[in-house]
């Protein structure tokens, strides 16, 4: 259920875009932390958008790999990516998204050319499907998804009073980060 409403709720957003009229449309989820110094490349970012041809950007997506570069830069990707908390759709890439999504909303769970799933699994498979979609990442990821108890998918221990307490505050005090380091 929760994860039809996160895909529902991106899907509504897209649809709202394009009744608009609007150029662009820029995701940012609750979740979403973005790194440190992101503030500082913002003028880079969109003076290289503006001149590149696409049709989506992820601008944050989870990476396990940090990557230091001078300058950020966008490449083109037609891989698999999780996380679908921070990016951009253009207004000439509505249309087809839109359409996309809704019938993957039509299909049967494990349908051959893709039912219901994720929004982050439907920009891996509309890419597959459409390799013309010119679909890019900004390299570093500039966003990734905050520790948080997961509306999506709640884990065993979210559900569990005592357990539920105890892993909030962990996750203020950003534990799992802390862990997720030293165990590299």
């Amino acid at each position: 259920i929760g994860c039809k409403g996160c895909f529902l709720s991106h899907l509504n957003v897209l649809k709202e875009v394009r009744m608009q009229g609007l150029k662009n449309v820029l995701i940012l989820e609750d979740d979403l932390e973005l790194r440190q110094d992101f503030q500082q490349y913002e003028d880079i970012i969109l003076a290289e958008l503006t001149q590149q041809n696409w049709d989506i950007v992820h601008f944050g997506y989870c990476d396990s790999q940090k990557k230091d570069v001078s300058l950020p830069l966008f490449q083109s990707f037609s891989g698999e990516i999780i996380g679908a908390q921070f990016y951009a759709v253009n207004q000439k890439f509505f249309d087809k998204l839109i359409s996309f999504c809704e019938v993957l909303l039509e299909r049967p769970v494990g349908h051959p050319d893709g039912g219901p799933m994720s929004i982050d699994g439907t920009f891996n498979v509309v890419k597959w499907k459409h390799p013309e979609i010119t679909r890019l990442i900004a390299v570093p990821s500039f966003g990734g998804q905050r520790s948080s108890r997961s509306d999506i998918s709640p884990s065993w221990f979210d559900k569990l009073p005592v357990f539920k307490t105890l892993a909030q505050s962990c996750r203020k005090l950003g534990v799992a980060k802390k862990i997720k380091i030293f165990s590299k």
